[in-house]
């Protein structure tokens, strides 16, 4: 007449958790976090979840530094991804200064690590080597204490568009801007390019378009079904 199952452990009610708190990805991702070097409050654990309402993820890899490159990744699932690669930097010499850690800006858990460590004002990374036969790329932004405007361009291949938008408070929440154009600013903390397929892109981001200075915290690439 009916079933009764017993855990060792207490199962927490995931109902009460705030929202990112327990992986959501249905397909794949890939999460790239930029964190600062011997800051481990910018640092993602491997089983800690990160990430946009609906994709967020565990098995994030922290890029430590101004600049770097890391050929040893893993995916959502904790799995080596075999031939994929990325690198970034700070253009310009004696820019270290730029990576740094950031406003908590009303984040918890897992989300307050991801935005917490960014590479500020102007940056670069590419990533090459992606197998999904399409996917989409979620760019995470943060700031200082003060918010402000900024622009991140993404290549790849022939395919080349921007995202602006205008960080500010978002009550711990990512919000995405969809602006494609300075006018079109959107308020957010969050841009995402659709529908790629080409098996490497690259970005770039000027983040001080207006206020104070802004910058990339994080790179998602989620597998489209």
């Amino acid at each position: 007449d009916y079933v009764r199952v017993y855990a060792s452990e207490a199962i927490p009610d995931y109902a009460l958790l705030p929202p990112g708190s327990v992986p959501e990805i249905t397909t794949q991702g890939i999460g790239l976090n930029f964190s600062v070097k011997d800051d481990a409050a910018t640092d993602l654990a491997a089983g800690e979840t990160a990430g946009a309402l609906g994709i967020s993820q565990t098995g994030w890899n922290n890029l430590a530094g101004p600049e770097g490159s890391a050929a040893i990744l893993r995916d959502s699932e904790g799995k080596e991804i075999k031939g994929l690669s990325v690198t970034w930097k700070v253009p310009g010499n004696d820019q270290g200064w730029r990576c740094k850690a950031g406003r908590e800006w009303g984040f918890t858990g897992g989300n307050l690590a991801l935005p917490r460590g960014y590479i500020q004002s102007g940056g670069e990374s590419s990533v090459s080597g992606i197998r999904y036969p399409r996917y989409d790329v979620h760019v995470y932004l943060n700031a200082d204490d003060n918010g402000g405007s900024g622009k991140v361009s993404l290549k790849s291949g022939d395919r080349q568009e921007a995202r602006y938008y205008k960080l500010g408070w978002h009550d711990g929440k990512f919000r995405e801007s969809k602006g494609t154009t300075p006018e079109s600013a959107q308020e957010g903390n969050h841009v995402v390019f659709r529908g790629l397929a080409g098996r490497e892109f690259s970005l770039g981001w000027e983040g001080n378009l207006g206020g104070g200075l802004t910058g990339v915290s994080g790179i998602q690439i989620v597998e489209v079904p």
